[in-house]
């Protein structure tokens, strides 16, 4: 019985410091500063490519896709931009510092990576209806307003459609006969 109440005060001390504003959105730390990632590197050479890749492996290649970016720098210097993709029903927080791009499917690929952890806006739950169970989830309410701050200073991008390359019906999707018809649009 102790252990329960122990857990469950844990978590109702972790929700209260969410909002008493201890971090910012779905961060602990506080966001210091906010970019475009078409403006900045290395996002800037590689959200085409990754979002292309996204939209393959979803197979929604075949009509234009719009995501929200919107990137974020944290009080303790680490960067990262959060991506909003409705179609897909994700958010992608996206980590592509000290990635190595020499490799070409890393070109494409890190919005898939694990050190991009992605969750399904499903995941997305009222901070009240968060449990243990529930580790992978976002409160409702930090998503929202992160949402309302990437449309407002963030960056809209659509994405047309295109045509799935012969090799990605072929073969793999991370050969790189697949992955090099992403690096240009």
């Amino acid at each position: 019985m102790r252990i329960i109440l122990l857990v469950a005060s844990l978590i109702c001390a972790g929700l209260v410091q969410a909002e008493e504003g201890k971090g910012d959105y779905i961060y602990s730390e506080k966001v210091v500063k906010r970019f475009k990632i078409t403006e900045v590197s290395p996002y800037k050479d590689y959200y085409l490519p990754s979002m292309r890749y996204q939209m393959l492996l979803s197979k929604f290649n075949d009509s234009d896709n719009t995501f929200c970016a919107i990137g974020y720098q944290l009080e303790d210097g680490f960067r990262e931009a959060a991506v909003f993709w409705d179609k897909g029903k994700k958010i992608i927080r996206w980590q592509p510092e000290g990635v190595d791009f020499s490799d070409y499917s890393a070109k494409v690929s890190t919005l898939s990576h694990a050190y991009s952890p992605s969750i399904q806006y499903e995941s997305v739950i009222p901070r009240k209806d968060i449990t243990m169970a529930d580790q992978v989830s976002y409160a409702k309410e930090d998503v929202d307003a992160m949402r309302a701050d990437c449309e407002h200073n963030g960056e809209i991008i659509t994405i047309k459609a295109f045509a799935t390359p012969k090799a990605c019906e072929e073969y793999n999707l991370q050969d790189f006969e697949c992955i090099e018809p992403l690096l240009t649009p």
